[in-house]
């Protein structure tokens, strides 16, 4: 049983290892994105927090931005505010804008390259992002994992001098919660109160009060697979060293009666066995920490203290552990003598329990995670399957919002609009699909209802490019030729044929054209970044001409010609609103997303099978050892392979009916999914214990038979 031990070491400090990194890579993102808190504690100054309300004062985002500049430079005070919004890509992207003389970010965060941005002064337009596709940055931030950086999990950061915001804001919001930090010997809380309300009339005094109630946000913490694993792990090794007691009983007891010492024996028997598991902890340890916080820099250099403090831990177990062997040692030798068959099954029975202990705690945790594998596989497979509708392809974004600028009622955006739709999207030069209104969350739903309105049924909007990939067929299952129909048509799922519903009414009263179709399966969502893949009978807004309202062509289509497409942004009266972006660079940081996920999922799953099948081989091979004799007598009497071990293989199963029934009855977690990894750990057992009994039966059994 040597080598489970060892391979268990090395398993043991690599999810040790990925504990302490994760436990710093949530410590290290919740200090930067509650970063005036950080601030706070960092400078040891007092400070408030506002709660502004633009709308209802008649104050725009700039207006609120410049009177938080001219009070924090006439009070010498420091502000931060933070500010959230959604990307064109459906990231969520987290701004905050600083003005401060003494704050530096270097001092919080791990920048890519040592850069230094001073945050009070009015020339200063550059600012830093952990955000990889976000071109204008003049620098990244570190992080030991790129989920924090996709915008997905965890929001982009992005930190910039607040005389910038208004070259810089992409959010539009209604609220602002600034943070002021300020030096209680310079001014006291009431004087500031009231220079505030100088500068704010309209802010009652209840909405300006101590940021102290929210720092409990930043200890936010998250469970995952690594938070209990080191625990289990422990008692694994500490179990398969005990088997290798185990499997020397006979030489223990022969020696002991033999005369010599439970000392002398512990050294013989344990000696080289324990300096192995310490040689094999720090082989382990050194490659965790390379794979996993790579070189020696400023940023790894924050795992190594609790990994040398684990180090201590595992020390001080081992001895424990070694006092407690030297006991079993010397209980072996006076009281068990060569009787080993009681501490063989009890060691069986200890594996299964175990076991099955393991296997509760991971599963929930573990389904989630094969789930987003799933899932992230999935999409590697769809979109990878369409690059060719990304590559090449280039969009349009806006620079800034077109709401502070543009009469709603302008045709000129109605025409620029339409020009893109003419010139691109009628020649084949890209393709437009607009899937804005296909999900509903559960809370908008919730919202229509509320209101006694019926909830919208999932519709999209798409060009000729994007539907040719599909088969839709008629009423009488005859397949629609697309390029054959010259008007706008709204193709309704056949479900839906006898049913009024308020969306695909309201799309009809506008589009006469409507048939009733069958597709032939789900529509791919073109957003590669999207939470939602695929969706499944939608009402389907076909169209070859462009209408007036409804068509958004500069957030859903992809164009083919970057020289085209710039020609008519230049052209148009918004050419300092729009940009074009290159989509492929999105689409790959998507993709390799997506892999990673996967991996990751990948690598749990198998670490999570690897252990079970573990302690069934120890297990087994204690079980085999016990019963060999009578396996042997069956084999030679000519007893069916499920005769001979048919206890055996319900023993190590029986483990599993105990889950099936705490999946259904108490574990929270989809029952279907919870069921499915039990039957997967089953065949995998099955599929072992076959490979295991088949060499047992080659090997073993005819030793027995011969008297060997």
């Amino acid at each position: 049983m040597k080598r489970f031990t060892y391979i268990f070491i090395l398993l043991y400090t690599f999810i040790l290892t990925l504990g302490v990194v994760n436990s710093f890579n949530e410590s290290y993102f919740n200090r930067l994105q509650f970063l005036p808190v950080e601030f706070k504690y960092q400078t040891e100054k007092d400070s408030l927090v506002l709660n502004l309300y633009l709308k209802e004062n008649d104050l725009t985002e700039n207006d609120a931005m410049k009177r938080l500049l001219h009070l924090a430079k006439e009070n010498n005070l420091e502000v931060m505010v933070t500010l959230e919004h959604k990307d064109i890509l459906g990231r969520s992207v987290k701004s905050t804008y600083i003005y401060s003389d003494k704050f530096k970010l270097n001092n919080i965060a791990y920048l890519e390259k040592e850069i230094d941005i001073n945050f009070s002064d009015e020339k200063e337009k550059r600012y830093i992002s952990s955000d990889p596709l976000d071109e204008k940055k003049i620098g990244g931030i570190r992080f030991l994992s790129s989920k924090y950086t996709r915008g997905k999990e965890y929001p982009v950061l992005r930190f910039l001098p607040m005389h910038s915001f208004e070259e810089n804001n992409d959010a539009s919001v209604n609220f602002f919660a600034p943070t002021i930090v300020y030096d209680k010997e310079e001014v006291t809380k009431n004087d500031l109160i009231e220079k505030i309300q100088e500068e704010y009339p309209f802010l009652n005094p209840m909405e300006i009060y101590e940021s102290e109630q929210f720092s409990e946000d930043m200890e936010v913490e998250t469970a995952s697979l690594t938070d209990y694993l080191p625990s289990i792990m422990l008692l694994i090794i500490l179990l398969t060293a005990t088997s290798h007691v185990n499997g020397s009983i006979k030489e223990i007891s022969i020696r002991k009666l033999q005369g010599n010492s439970s000392k002398n024996i512990f050294m013989r028997i344990m000696k080289s066995y324990i300096l192995f598991i310490v040689l094999y902890y720090i082989i382990g340890t050194v490659f965790s920490y390379f794979i996993l916080g790579g070189e020696f820099s400023s940023i790894s250099l924050n795992i190594i203290r609790p990994v040398i403090g684990n180090m201590g831990n595992f020390i001080l177990i081992l001895i424990i552990f070694m006092m407690l062997t030297y006991g079993y040692i010397y209980y072996i030798g006076n009281f068990v003598s060569l009787k080993r068959s009681k501490s063989q099954m009890t060691t069986v029975y200890m594996n299964l329990l175990l076991k099955m202990i393991l296997i509760i705690l991971i599963l929930a945790p573990l389904a989630q995670e094969m789930q987003s594998g799933a899932d992230a596989l999935l999409r590697v497979y769809h979109y990878t399957k369409a690059s060719e509708d990304y590559e090449g392809k280039y969009m349009v974004n806006l620079v800034t919002s077109l709401d502070f600028y543009v009469d709603p009622e302008d045709d000129r955006q109605s025409d620029f609009q339409k020009l893109l739709f003419n010139e691109f999207v009628l020649n084949s030069e890209g393709f437009y699909a607009d899937f804005s209104s296909a999900y509903w969350p559960p809370q908008a739903v919730e919202g229509f209802l509320a209101g006694g309105l019926e909830a919208p049924y999932p519709s999209v909007s798409a060009d000729y490019n994007y539907l040719r990939k599909y088969k839709i067929r008629d009423e009488e299952g005859k397949e629609i030729d697309l390029s054959r129909i010259k008007e706008n048509t709204v193709f309704i799922p056949m479900n839906l044929k006898d049913l009024k519903h308020q969306t695909y009414n309201q799309i009809t009263h506008s589009v006469p054209n409507v048939m009733y179709v069958s597709f032939d399966k789900p529509f791919l969502n073109p957003d590669v970044g999207s939470s939602s893949l695929f969706i499944e009978d939608p009402v389907v807004n076909y169209m070859v001409e462009y209408v007036k309202g409804v068509h958004v062509t500069y957030t859903n289509a992809l164009y083919s010609s970057q020289t085209k497409l710039q020609n008519i942004l230049d052209q148009s009266a918004f050419k300092d609103f729009y940009q074009t972006e290159a989509y492929e660079p999105i689409y790959a940081f998507y993709l390799n997303g997506y892999w990673e996920t996967f991996m990751e999922s990948t690598f749990s799953l198998l670490i999570f099978s690897l252990i079970p099948l573990i302690f069934l081989y120890q297990s087994l091979s204690f079980h085999l050892s016990e019963t060999k004799k009578e396996i042997a007598l069956k084999y030679s009497m000519g007893s069916s392979f499920i005769k001979r071990y048919r206890e055996i293989i319900l023993l190590h199963l029986l483990p599993y009916g105990v889950l099936i029934f705490a999946v259904v009855t108490s574990l929270k977690m989809p029952k279907a999914i919870g069921v499915q990894m039990i039957l997967y750990y089953i065949v995998l057992d099955l599929m072992f214990m076959m490979i295991i009994l088949r060499k047992f039966e080659r090997k073993s059994v005819a030793e027995i038979l011969k008297g060997e």
